[in-house]
């Protein structure tokens, strides 16, 4: 009986410490899913999210591929993001990619903006440009970018390519988001507690709807007597090490930080200066941390 009895207690406490086991064990790899997460997502913010319910467009390819006219044929978008302030101008480039050839094309090329409600749904037109394009060479780039003029909202870019005679090409889409320009950032860190030698993570985070850049230059201050100091154990590019540039709602690249091994303890913080290319404004993103033993 009694050892009956002893295997029960024996196996509880197995059990017991397996679950405490897969219990911590699912608590460290949540952790460090989350941290790597982090690192891996290169979404601050999801200004285009509104798009992936609307009807699928036909865009080009990465590369400026379309399955129409020459072969070398190449249109690609004029800007990097489809979230812009309004005023901006919106549309495609078409070039040759790397054929030298002359093609005769006798096209119409119709661009137009159109006010689309949150299901892709047209409103109205608000934009519209027309051009005939006789002749295409590898020494020219034709810029169909269109003026919006209209209220922050959503839009889609619409380039019809024809003949003169009618004849449909070919047609290439895609959304736009206007918004208001507004520049926020955030400067984050990793972790809030270090120790001497520790290594952690930092990077700069585009809350906004205007382009930033920034340079590698950062620096780190040292709390003293209640006064924010330079600590000469950190050199002033100690973190990123080079320049980077985010559009809307971009996250940028993720830096090694490391604490000297003879840094005193104490309270510290990350200093950098980003700029936005939106009035080419400036603004100094701070982030504190904690040297402890």
């Amino acid at each position: 009986m009694r050892t009956i009895r002893g295997i029960s207690y024996f196996l509880t406490a197995v059990a017991c410490c397996g679950l405490l086991c897969f219990l911590s064990s699912i608590s460290l790899a949540s952790r460090a899913t989350a941290q790597g997460l982090a690192c891996k997502e290169h979404v601050a913010v999801d200004y285009e999210g509104v798009f992936r319910t609307m009807p699928k467009l036909n865009e080009p390819s990465a590369s400026g591929r379309v399955h129409f006219g020459p072969s070398a044929l190449r249109v690609t978008q004029a800007s990097e993001s489809a979230v812009q302030a309004p005023n901006g101008a919106f549309g495609y480039f078409v070039y040759l990619g790397v054929d030298e050839r002359r093609f005769t094309l006798r096209w119409l090329v119709t661009a137009q903006i159109v006010q689309i409600d949150s299901q892709g749904q047209d409103r109205r037109v608000v934009a519209t440009l027309r051009r005939r394009v006789n002749v295409l060479k590898s020494t020219m780039l034709l810029d169909f970018s269109v003026p919006l003029r209209s209220r922050p909202g959503l839009y889609r870019y619409d380039l019809d390519i024809r003949k003169q005679s009618g004849k449909f090409v070919g047609a290439v889409s895609h959304y736009v988001r206007a918004v208001k320009p507004k520049f926020s950032v955030r400067l984050d860190l990793a972790n809030s507690t270090l120790h001497q030698g520790d290594k952690s993570m930092s990077r700069v985070l585009n809350l906004g709807t205007t382009e930033l850049y920034y340079g590698e230059g950062i620096e780190v201050q040292q709390l003293r007597e209640s006064e924010w100091v330079r600590a000469p154990e950190f050199s002033p590019t100690h973190v990123h090490r080079r320049a980077a540039r985010l559009l809307a709602g971009q996250a940028g690249p993720c830096e090694a930080f490391q604490v000297p091994e003879t840094v005193p303890t104490g309270q510290y913080r990350l200093v950098k200066r980003v700029t936005s290319f939106y009035k080419d404004r400036s603004r100094i993103i701070r982030t504190p941390f904690e040297v402890v033993e």
